[in-house]
């Protein structure tokens, strides 16, 4: 993966001046502004805000689900082990595998709630009215 190179988020949403939706980091440096006197309706101008001030909660989210394939495979790698395991396996080994497989499928259960996450800030959050 490339450096990032954004300013690092969370970015935010607020009616900073009358007629724009400014987008701020968390501490205040302003990102973008978008013009609400423009010709799309200002429920589509807000929508387009939240979408933008989602972008590093989006990006991180993709990056964590770029990981998907990889933890599916280690799991089933362990499970494999849990399910072949005979006598001569130490008991040790298939433990390990076990919990393995918890951690991964936490990891799993964190992704999905970080790409949740992400999707409500871009699509359902509510624009604050005055900084």
């Amino acid at each position: 993966m490339l450096a990032t190179q954004h300013t690092p988020g969370p970015w935010e949403v607020d009616k900073t001046v009358i007629g724009e939706l400014g987008i701020f980091t968390k501490h205040g440096p302003r990102i973008a502004g978008i013009d609400e006197s423009n010709r799309h309706p200002p429920t589509e101008v807000e929508a387009n805000a939240r979408l933008i001030a989602a972008a590093p909660d989006l990006l991180a989210a993709c990056e964590a689900a770029d990981r998907i394939e990889l933890i599916r495979d280690e799991i089933s790698e362990n499970c494999a082990r849990i399910n072949g395991a005979g006598r001569t396996t130490p008991s040790g080994e298939i433990i390990h595998a076990s919990k393995r497989v918890k951690e991964l499928r936490a990891e799993l259960r964190d992704i999905r709630e970080q790409l949740r996450a992400a999707i409500a800030k871009a699509t359902v959050q509510q624009v604050p009215a005055g900084a």
